[in-house]
């Protein structure tokens, strides 16, 4: 949906823009995000110490996703309030994973036979952070 694309960039973009926040990025996995772009621009910012690097290892595509991320508002003024909002909506990316993940669990299931011990643990994993998640809002 449009919205999770602009979680997505948004989360970028405060990435991008405050790299005083680099270190909580080790919490963001690139299967988080549904854009290829922004799976791609994540994974080498990662690799990269600076935006100036990073515009070197990107290709001319990549090159204007960034330059998109770039321009989008991150309005907090300060680092507390950058690092709040990267927190918020790290966890709505998050949310949004496991429930994805949790129906095509589901859908993967036979209905007419219980499911088998692995499916049913990794559905009780899921289920039970989705749980963390909410309880934190």
């Amino acid at each position: 949906s449009q919205r999770e694309d602009f979680l997505e960039d948004y989360v970028l973009a405060l990435l991008l823009g405050w790299p005083e926040l680099r270190e909580r990025a080790g919490s963001v996995s690139p299967v988080q995000f549904h854009r290829t772009e922004n799976r791609e621009v994540l994974t080498r910012w990662l690799g990269c110490s600076t935006i100036d690097e990073l515009q070197d290892v990107l290709d001319d595509t990549l090159r204007e996703h960034l330059a998109y991320l770039g321009q989008i508002d991150i309005s907090p003024a300060d680092r507390g309030s950058a690092e709040t909002a990267l927190g918020q909506s790290l966890g709505r990316l998050e949310q949004s994973h496991l429930r994805e993940m949790q129906e095509g669990l589901l859908a993967s299931d036979d209905a007419t036979s219980p499911p088998p011990r692995e499916l049913e643990e990794t559905i009780v994993s899921v289920n039970s952070r989705l749980k963390e998640l909410f309880t934190q809002r």
